[in-house]
């Protein structure tokens, strides 16, 4: 995707403080408010920036368990239900990501959050249950809030800009020439 230096200039700094506001970003930039307002719509319009999330501490929320399960959708799951509705069954409130995989012997990585042993038990329990002989759990890695490192792409994001803004232009090669007999 091409984006315009302001463009990735202005991005960079709402991946700063997603509450900072356009006369902020035009006294840092040199340009009017109007002109940042017009490059948000433009990202917008891109789809780069899709909206603004809080970003919360799971400790201070109460949660204190992780899941990373691998899941196995069985075949006759799907001739009951439809891709987006098995989809839809797996992403109750504790999801936190869902990932499909092109594999046989895992269909799904889910990522879950509890706030605590028992009600990680009560979920799975609950979605054995409902989904009894469509799924299967072929693995599932429990740990606690205190092992949780990292939870943003951020640091990612402020890379491609870096790069965006350092790329140097490849000139472009010349035709070779051809020799006429």
């Amino acid at each position: 995707m091409k984006l315009t230096k302001n463009e990735q200039k202005t991005l960079e700094l709402i991946l700063g403080n997603a509450k900072i506001k356009n006369q902020e970003i035009a006294g840092q930039l040199g340009l009017t408010s109007q002109a940042i307002g017009k490059i948000r719509g433009n990202l917008r319009k891109k789809e780069v920036l899709r909206g603004y999330e809080a970003v919360l501490d799971y400790e201070n929320m109460g949660i204190r368990l992780f899941a990373l399960s691998l899941v196995k959708i069985m075949p006759k799951a799907f001739r009951k239900y439809n891709k987006d509705e098995i989809n839809e069954i797996l992403q109750p409130p504790n999801v936190i990501a869902l990932f499909t995989v092109p594999q046989t012997t895992i269909t799904h990585i889910i990522l879950y959050a509890f706030r605590n042993i028992a009600e990680y038990d009560h979920y799975f329990r609950t979605l054995q249950e409902k989904l009894a002989g469509l799924m299967e759990v072929k693995e599932s890695y429990v740990f606690s809030n205190n092992s949780y490192i990292k939870n943003s792409p951020r640091d990612l994001f402020f890379k491609i800009l870096t790069e965006m803004r350092t790329e140097k232009k490849m000139p472009v090669p010349l035709k070779p020439k051809i020799r006429e007999k």
